[in-house]
């Protein structure tokens, strides 16, 4: 796992930083032909446990049974992600494919990682200046606060 490689004291090394957060997310199916984020038709909402520039930790991800959770594993499907920050009006949007899964209970899947696939500057620069803000500190609301080591 090149993203998740552990070093000896048990911490992990990440190519982004990722700040424990509860944010607002839906998300909806897509097939890979679909080229526009933005165009989520019914989104089902989420929280994230924790987010980075690569990607994100979602928790109780309903609706998702064996058939959607294996096209997703095996890169079949991806998913339109819409994340709300806290101090923006407007969401957030790119697409990310699944990196990592428990396996669904029902059609919940209890933790799931996502990867960010081709996201836009803007997304880019207002989900940096969300994690920065949290990395040093500043943050003020809209998730828990990183906490050190």
């Amino acid at each position: 796992m090149s993203e998740e490689a552990r070093v000896a004291d048990g911490r992990e090394r990440r190519r982004f930083p990722r700040v424990p957060a509860e944010l607002k997310v839906g998300y909806e199916l897509a097939h890979w032909k679909e080229d526009d984020p933005a165009a989520v038709h019914h989104p089902v909402y989420v929280r994230t446990r924790d987010v980075s520039l690569g990607g994100v930790g979602l928790a109780d991800v309903i609706y998702i049974d064996r058939h959607a959770f294996h096209q997703l594993l095996t890169g079949k499907r991806k998913v339109r992600l819409e994340i709300h920050l806290p101090g923006r009006e407007e969401p957030l949007y790119c697409f990310a494919r699944l990196v990592w899964g428990h396996e669904p209970e029902g059609d919940v899947v209890k933790r799931a990682g996502f990867a960010f696939i081709d996201v836009s500057p803007l997304f880019f620069h207002e989900l940096s200046s969300f994690i920065e803000a949290h990395l040093s500190g500043k943050a003020s609301h809209g998730g828990r606060q990183a906490s050190g080591g």
